[in-house]
């Protein structure tokens, strides 16, 4: 039994993670749309034009937002993308394509709802929407960089000794899929490169074009869809996750950070900052908004954690002595009473009192016999040295 304690106490106090700390990692992820830079985008565009089915036929699609439509998403048309030293008004540049909201936030334009003020005196605005074609082919590149402990058995925790890490120079970077299955390990230094498409598959999503529910039911009458908009419409937000630390150390060796993507489509994706049409109309855009983070942690030493895991053995010892005690004391049958009346034996005052009388009165007894005859009627109160001897000749 002891030893069995002994080896299960020392394998346990062994495995670091009972003594180690985990220590969040510090650092950050950039994330920002190639396609406005690169004009080769606006071919991908145009000869996926022809496939879009929101194109062909828009107003399947149409939606209201509440009964009185005072919020409609109708008559569609799609804006075509510019092709390049164009300047015309009916057709979207790259740098339109996208929105970059923060340094880690970017949307990508899916739907674009326009208000157009007449020039007539009688001061009307009427909103024009638009669909984005092709969303799916435009992506997002990604880098990140973060502080981690140069040792993680002997580090402190303030990284003060670490070392900075990054996808451009010595971390990989594996995505996985909703189902945690690895999809993609790219290597130091590749570019992350991420499409709409490649994030809809890791979030397990199949279209944008699938119903949003969440976003409440369609108001339109006679409606082709009326349990709700599509994600076109009412856009989604993908959070590009990325986990790196000890626990990646299974999936890859090195220096390994893990992506996945998950897909939040309980709310709206629309600009929140004022933009305007090339005629100086108010647009409102929606999209696909992509947010980037960075997380996760290494084990570090932690001295408490020791010392409560050895107060802890300490104690396990003692549990094979307690278990014996009382297995033998109430287990045993009889031979439990005979140990349980040895161990606490049954003491009663009022016995034990008229014993210690009686023991005194026969002392009293021995000692009036031994005692030495004196003036008084009682005797001198002593044994005599004769009375001594005689007794022990006797």
């Amino acid at each position: 039994m002891n030893i069995s304690v002994f080896c299960g106490v020392i394998a346990q106090f062994m495995y670091f993670g009972q003594y180690g700390k985990p220590v969040k990692v510090s650092g950050g992820v950039s994330l920002w749309n190639p396609s406005v830079q690169n004009f080769s985008v606006i071919e991908a565009l145009e000869k996926q034009k022809t496939f879009d089915a929101f194109c062909a036929s828009p107003r399947t699609f149409d939606y209201w937002y509440d009964d009185a439509g005072s919020l409609p998403f109708v008559n569609h048309t799609c804006l075509p993308v510019c092709k390049p030293h164009t300047n015309a008004s009916k057709c979207l540049s790259p740098t339109e394509l996208s929105l970059t909201e923060s340094a880690d936030t970017v949307l990508l334009v899916t739907q674009i709802q326009e208000l157009i003020s007449k020039s007539d005196a009688s001061f009307t605005t009427s909103v024009q929407n638009f669909f984005v074609p092709a969303v799916e082919v435009q992506s997002v590149r990604l880098a990140f960089s973060y502080e981690g402990p140069g040792n993680s058995l002997f580090s402190t925790s303030d990284f003060s000794n670490g070392r900075s890490h990054s996808s451009h120079v010595d971390t990989s970077t594996v995505l996985v899929d909703h189902q945690n299955k690895v999809w993609k390990t790219l290597p130091p230094g590749s570019d992350i490169m991420l499409s709409v498409s490649d994030m809809m598959h890791l979030a397990g999503y199949a279209s944008l074009d699938r119903v949003h529910t969440l976003a409440g039911r369609n108001y339109m009458p006679k409606a082709s869809i009326t349990h709700g908009p599509t994600m076109r419409i009412s856009g989604i937000e993908f959070v590009v996750n990325v986990k790196c630390g000890d626990a990646n150390k299974p999936v890859a060796k090195g220096h390994v950070c893990v992506l996945n993507v998950d897909g939040r489509p309980g709310r709206w994706a629309a600009s929140e900052m004022p933009i305007r049409s090339r005629d100086g109309n108010p647009r409102t855009c929606r999209g696909v908004r992509i947010r980037a983070s960075l997380a996760g942690s290494y084990l570090t030493l932690d001295i408490n954690s020791i010392f409560i895991n050895v107060a802890s053995s300490v104690v396990f010892f003692q549990l094979p002595q307690t278990i014996i005690f009382v297995t033998s004391l109430y287990v045993c049958g009889h031979l439990s009473n005979i140990y349980r009346n040895l161990v606490y034996r049954q003491f009663s005052i009022t016995k034990e009192a008229g014993s210690m009388a009686m023991r005194l009165l026969e002392h009293e007894v021995a000692f009036n016999e031994l005692e030495t005859t004196g003036e008084d009627h009682e005797g001198a109160g002593h044994i005599s040295k004769d009375a001594i001897a005689t007794a022990s000749v006797t």
